[in-house]
């Protein structure tokens, strides 16, 4: 099953080595609602079910083994099973649905483009 990425894994294998093996990445959307949370290593985002769109990349898994992403991730995120649009087909993926409740500092990003947001304000992606 495909994966749908929208934040900072779409910088994929370059920055996040446990990403090697990943498929090439399709423009996609989902349904939700996304927000920008701050960090001392940097602003992540968290998709959340919701009305919204949230624009992302639609990825093959190929040899990416999903515990080391399910790590990464941490307990805040579940992955699960979603419905997403490419280039109007839809299909299942699996993606990393934000599962806490947000903090204070969460930023609603209401166009639904996390790395746009980051471009617009200024902020520096998550790093580990």
């Amino acid at each position: 099953m495909p994966i749908f990425l929208y934040g900072v894994l779409l910088q994929g294998a370059d920055r996040w080595p446990f990403l090697a093996g990943l498929g090439a990445g399709r423009a996609a959307q989902t349904r939700g609602e996304l927000y920008a949370i701050e960090d001392a290593a940097g602003w992540y985002p968290a998709l959340m079910p919701g009305q919204g769109v949230v624009h992302g990349m639609l990825h093959d898994m190929g040899n990416v083994d999903l515990a080391v992403v399910d790590a990464f991730e941490g307990a805040e995120y579940r992955r699960t099973q979603i419905i997403v649009d490419e280039a109007g087909n839809r299909y299942e993926a699996q993606a990393y649905l934000w599962r806490a409740q947000l903090p204070e500092c969460a930023e609603p990003i209401v166009h639904g483009d996390f790395n746009r947001w980051l471009t617009e304000t200024g902020c520096c992606p998550f790093s580990a």
